[in-house]
């Protein structure tokens, strides 16, 4: 399994990060967590085509992290010449079908303008909706993911993955502040990516509606207590508001974790700000844990997951196992886009539910 760090940027343009995207790789297939500005060029520097996806995965949707979202889909559609393009999954929280059929409608004119031109694109681009809040997700071929709810009010609900191939898993927080639900979905997980800012700087702006971001993201500091709680063999952290400065190292912190026979290991933190030109550099593992890659040019890092046997921990109670839920299949026609629900989240008192049916 690796994960790419295609951007780790905030709603704040910077050039040196592009918006929120993460990639994951395991068992043959591609997955893309959430698209924000710029990542079709980033993917591009890894040699990553739109129509090499497996699937799209949204945490929620935040404008830094669905920015993209437009040109993800008509891009994958342009360059996708199959006679009978398979959609294009996208998994979300509810809400996320409105928003891909708002974003094909704000398309339409470049849509109709290249079915005319081309003979061979007699359809929009072909895609399916599912929206799920907790439970199994994907199931394919060796690879399987559940999600759980995560806490970023008032944005509700929102989302977060869990990806498991070969032995190995991968758990994509998105933005939230720690939660029971995220602990119990990241147990044992060989690598947590968990969005954070920096409280303590944030605190000295003057701008109250720049401070508000700190009630619903995670601090460094809770960051690192959720992966501890969780026992996560390695965490990643990104979306750093503010941004680390170029050429700046953040401190690696490390937490104690228990190791499966009783003793006690530390696990490595590393941060997906700008590794602009690094050196190839590899952070040695602990026995059983992930190896963590920093490869030169723009802000990439990746995690190389290696299978390691986790300590036996019950069973969540309110997170359902993945393994019976199949992916989806190629039956909608390529004009529908098909949309499903699964476990809607209660609303939380006073914030009205913004998914539709």
């Amino acid at each position: 399994m690796e994960i790419t760090l295609l951007g780790t940027g905030s709603p704040i343009p910077d050039p040196n990060r592009a918006g929120p995207s993460t990639l994951v790789r395991a068992g043959g297939q591609v997955f893309l967590v959430d698209c924000g500005r710029g990542v079709l060029q980033r993917a591009a520097a890894i040699g990553l085509g739109a129509n090499g996806l497996s699937a799209l995965l949204l945490t929620h949707l935040h404008s830094d992290h669905i920015a993209d979202l437009g040109d993800l889909l008509i891009t994958r559609w342009v360059t996708t010449f199959a006679p009978d393009p398979v959609p294009l999954p996208i998994i979300g929280p509810p809400g996320t079908a409105a928003v891909v059929e708002a974003t094909l409608k704000a398309f339409g004119p470049d849509i109709s303008y290249r079915i005319a031109h081309h003979d061979d694109l007699n359809a929009p681009p072909p895609v399916e909706v599912h929206e799920y809040t907790e439970g199994a997700v994907w199931d394919r071929d060796g690879v399987s993911i559940r999600v759980a709810p995560t806490d970023h009010r008032p944005v509700a609900p929102t989302i977060g993955f869990r990806i498991e191939a070969d032995g190995v898993s991968a758990v994509l927080a998105g933005d939230t502040v720690p939660c029971e639900s995220l602990d119990e979905l990241a147990a044992h997980a060989d690598a947590l990516v968990h969005t954070v800012i920096r409280k303590e700087l944030i605190a000295l702006l003057p701008a109250q509606r720049i401070k508000d971001i700190c009630d619903y993201h995670s601090s460094v500091q809770e960051a690192a207590a959720t992966a501890r709680r969780a026992g996560v063999g390695t965490l990643v952290l990104t979306h750093y508001v503010p941004a680390i400065a170029p050429g700046q190292k953040s401190s690696g912190a490390r937490w104690p974790r228990p190791s499966s026979t009783g003793g006690s290991n530390s696990a490595k933190t590393c941060t997906g700000s700008r590794f602009s030109r690094a050196r190839d550099v590899t952070v040695p593992r602990r026995p059983n844990g992930p190896v963590v890659h920093r490869y030169p040019g723009y802000h990439c890092a990746a995690v190389a997951a290696r299978r390691r046997q986790p300590a036996a921990m019950p069973a969540p109670k309110h997170v359902r196992p993945a393994g019976s839920l199949q992916a989806p299949a190629r039956s909608a026609p390529a004009t529908s886009i098909r949309k499903e629900r699964r476990s809607p989240a209660p609303p939380r008192p006073g914030i009205v539910a913004a998914a539709r049916e």
